[in-house]
C-alpha cells in the first residue's frame, strides 16, 4: 500500500513522485465522506531572502471510530519541528499546521479498526541539474503492512492514545521494529489516526517549545495492556 519512488513518474518534470501510502479509490471515497481530509503530500517552495527552495507539508488528519488517516513531519532524527503557523477550520479531522525545511520525513498511518499501514519516508528539495526544475526527492525508511494494536484508542482506552503505537510483522511472522528514533513520531500519528474529531496537531510545535525526544515515554504494550483490563 505505498505510492513507491522508483516506480511512478512525474510526466510533466520527468521526476519521481514523493514516497506515501497507495490507498485504493474506496479508501479515499469513505473518507472523503466521514470529512477527513490528510495532506501527505508535499510541495516544493522557493524562500527569495534564502535563495533556496524548501519543502511545505501539512501535519493534517483525523479520524472516526472505524478508520483514520493522518499525517506528521520530523526531522532526521525523529524529532518534532515547529511549525510555520497552526492552521483552524470550521470542520475538524483536516489541516492542523505548516511546516517548513529543506528536508522532511513523513509519518503517514492509515487505520481501519484495529488494523494499521504506515510509512515512514525521508524527503528533501533538490536543485535540478543541466537547467532543470528543482524537485522533490523521496525515499522510503520504513514500511509496516497490517500492523494491529488490540486497544481501542479512539474510545476505552484513549488514555493510552500518545503512549503506544501498533505491532508490525514481516511476511514470514518475524517482528518489523519501527527505528527507535521515530518511535514518538510514530505514536504521534496513531494518536492522530484515532483522535475522534482531531482538530489541533498531535506533533509539531509552536515556536520556542522544546522538541519531543523519539527515546522518550517508552511505553510498554503489555504494561497498557494491564491497564486497560483493570
Amino acid at each position: 500500500m505505498t505510492e513507491p519512488n522508483e516506480a511512478k513518474q512525474d510526466g510533466k518534470r520527468g521526476r519521481r513522485a514523493p514516497v506515501r501510502l497507495l490507498l485504493p479509490s474506496s479508501a479515499f471515497e469513505k473518507l472523503s465522506a466521514a470529512g477527513i481530509y490528510c495532506q501527505p503530500r508535499l510541495s516544493l517552495a522557493h524562500q527569495r531572502s534564502a535563495k533556496r527552495h524548501v519543502l511545505r507539508g501539512i501535519e493534517s488528519g483525523g479520524a472516526v471510530r472505524e478508520f483514520g488517516h493522518y499525517v506528521v513531519f520530523c526531522d532526521s532524527k525523529g524529532q518534532s519541528i515547529p511549525w510555520l503557523q497552526p492552521l483552524q477550520s470550521i470542520t475538524a479531522n483536516g489541516p492542523h499546521a505548516v511546516i517548513i525545511a529543506p528536508s522532511l520525513m513523513s509519518v503517514e498511518m492509515f487505520r481501519v479498526e484495529q488494523t494499521y499501514e504506515l510509512i515512514i519516508a525521508r524527503h528533501e528539495a533538490r536543485a535540478g541539474k543541466d537547467g532543470k526544475a528543482p524537485f522533490v526527492f523521496s525515499q522510503a525508511v520504513f514500511l509496516g503492512r497490517h500492523g494491529y494494536l488490540s486497544l481501542e484508542l479512539w474510545g476505552r482506552d484513549r488514555e493510552a492514545a500518545g503512549a503506544i503505537a501498533p505491532e508490525f510483522f514481516t511476511h514470514s511472522g518475524e517482528r518489523h521494529e519501527i527505528p527507535a528514533r521515530f518511535l514518538a513520531a510514530v505514536r504521534a500519528a496513531t494518536k492522530g489516526v484515532t483522535r475522534l474529531g482531531c482538530n489541533s496537531a498531535q506533533f509539531s510545535h509552536a515556536p520556542g517549545i522544546p522538541r519531543t525526544d523519539a527515546t522518550e515515554v517508552r511505553v510498554e504494550s503489555t504494561t497498557l495492556l494491564q491497564v486497560a483490563a483493570q
